[in-house]
């Protein structure tokens, strides 16, 4: 017995140096292949310098751990994101408040992605990487739309150690830049875009599809990427996006989104290396950086391929749910805060759980999901000291033009004698409102009488003097008017026709419906 007891121990001593040793190398390993020099970020993405994975959480021990952290399911990239490359661009001023919360939320389910911005940095083992380091010369050294790029290396010379040796060459600053309030960020930004295409497809050449995103936006990866194969081939040249306009120009909107395929990348970068420069000079005096990029694709060729409604200009709270888009997927937004993207990309997750179980929709989340998830419990008849952004028809006086007063206004013979063609339309559309219409401009249950009206009007937004009507559904925000909620919108849903509208929907079968605020009023009033 005391021989076997013996053995024992020394099996566990053995077995306890082998883990421990083993420990070392690994830590040794991984430390060495997360080595990032102390200027420019290596080009390399982080496929080859990764992040440590994220920890598994620990089983919930209370009934405050389940409150507040709950345990989350696996939440692995989507298939097919090996072959897709994530390219989030932002800017030194606004870095730290908009990045962190896609490394740990979108860039999870994205295996490789590359931050670019004006200022080369590091988040943990992320690098940032300065994409105008390439410009020429003369424009990042005088020109006046480089100043706060050079003002940047000034305030922070020093990205980040690798020796304890290493120290900047300047004295640093030890000051926040973005509460230093640097004017320029906006003219800098359009010498962006195209030097990030030529540098991303370059540290990661040969993928099926190049994401680009601004650091302000949020894309549904998984949509976007089952969306993608399903509906483009990557080996044809694209460029997808949400079109916009600058005079004449057509091309992709750079907050919505825009994706190249691989064919497309390839024939701008390496087909064509003399266009990465050939339009910094272009960009002194036309706006933007999304704009600047579209003359490149012009140049080789590549036309724009028009996503309407799936890549969005808004935040989930400014998306239109209508006829045209209810069932439709919906691949990314704009302008969302860090708070919005942790939701959205919780969203996201069960979402994919629940599709994945349900069989349902081609797997894809559609607009329907975000209204019932978003907007559906919180619509009311009405709302005080909301803005639900209704836009499609204003009702409200229009300026008097000299000559014309409140007592005496235009009449439709008048018309043509008001020089300002602005007010001249706005007072022909005036003369056509109807009593209705006209009597709504002051009276807020006029406006939703007016709304109701009005054949596809689906909500209303009032405040003495202005009635707007709308013919899609938009949650939009609280009005924060400060001069109180006495001058705030009041806004309205037609809650009724906004069910008609989802009756016709097929994606809406099955689904649950009723207004749970609503019904709850109804129920504190009666």
């Amino acid at each position: 017995m005391e021989n076997r007891h013996g053995r024992f121990i020394k099996l566990i001593a053995v077995v306890s140096v082998v883990l421990f040793l083993g420990s070392i190398w690994s830590f040794s390993s991984r430390s060495d292949t997360n080595l990032v020099p102390d200027t420019e970020p290596p080009v390399p993405i982080n496929s080859k310098y990764p992040l440590p994975p994220l920890p598994t959480p620990p089983p919930p021990k209370s009934d405050f751990d389940l409150e507040y952290h709950p345990d989350p399911a696996p939440f692995p990239p989507p298939e097919g994101a090996e072959d897709v490359v994530l390219v989030i661009k932002t800017g030194s001023q606004v870095i730290w408040q908009r990045l962190p919360i896609h490394l740990i939320t979108t860039t999870t389910r994205t295996p490789n992605f590359l931050v670019f911005s004006d200022l080369a940095e590091r988040f943990g083992n992320v690098p940032v990487h300065d994409c105008l380091k390439n410009v020429k010369p003369a424009l990042k050294e005088d020109h006046k739309q480089f100043e706060i790029y050079r003002k940047a290396r000034v305030i922070k010379p020093f990205p980040g150690f690798t020796n304890l040796d290493a120290i900047p060459s300047t004295r640093p600053y030890n000051l926040d830049i973005a509460k230093m309030k640097l004017d320029g960020g906006w003219d800098l930004d359009k010498y962006k875009n195209v030097p990030i295409l030529y540098q991303a497809y370059r540290a990661v050449p040969g993928k099926r599809w190049y994401i680009f995103i601004d650091a302000d936006s949020f894309v549904f990866v998984g949509n976007l990427v089952r969306y993608l194969d399903a509906t483009y081939n990557p080996s044809k040249p694209l460029y997808i996006g949400s079109q916009t306009l600058l005079g004449n120009e057509i091309f992709a909107h750079g907050g919505t989104g825009y994706i190249l395929s691989g064919a497309a990348a390839k024939l701008a970068v390496v087909d064509h290396p003399e266009l990465e420069h050939a339009f910094e000079e272009y960009a002194i005096n036309h706006c933007c950086g999304d704009h600047v990029l579209s003359r490149v694709m012009d140049k080789v060729g590549v036309g724009l391929t028009y996503e309407r409604g799936r890549l969005q200009g808004e935040p989930w709270y400014g998306i239109r749910w209508d006829d045209r888009t209810w069932c439709s997927e919906i691949l990314s937004f704009h302008h969302v805060g860090q708070g919005d993207v942790q939701e959205l990309w919780e969203f996201e997750r069960l979402m994919e759980q629940k599709l994945a179980k349900d069989k349902k929709n081609g797997g894809y989340i559609l607009y329907s999901d975000l209204y019932h998830r978003f907007a559906r419990p919180f619509l009311t008849s009405l709302e005080p000291a909301w803005d639900n952004l209704s836009n499609d028809k204003w009702l409200e006086v229009p300026g008097y033009p000299s000559g014309f007063s409140k007592e005496n206004p235009p009449r439709e013979s008048d018309i043509d004698k008001i020089e300002d063609e602005n007010n001249r339309n706005k007072w022909r559309d005036y003369l056509r409102f109807s009593n209705t219409e006209k009597a709504a401009i002051d009276d807020r249950d006029k406006c939703a009488q007016a709304c109701k009206e009005r054949e596809k009007c689906l909500q209303w937004k009032w405040v003495k003097g202005k009635c707007v009507l709308n013919d899609s559904v938009i949650f939009g925000f609280k009005d924060p008017n400060p001069k109180g909620e006495s001058e705030a919108w009041w806004s309205g849903w037609l809650l009724d026709r906004i069910d008609e509208v989802r009756g016709r929907m097929k994606c809406e079968r099955g689904l649950e419906g009723g207004f749970p605020m609503e019904e709850k009023r109804k129920k504190e009033a009666s």
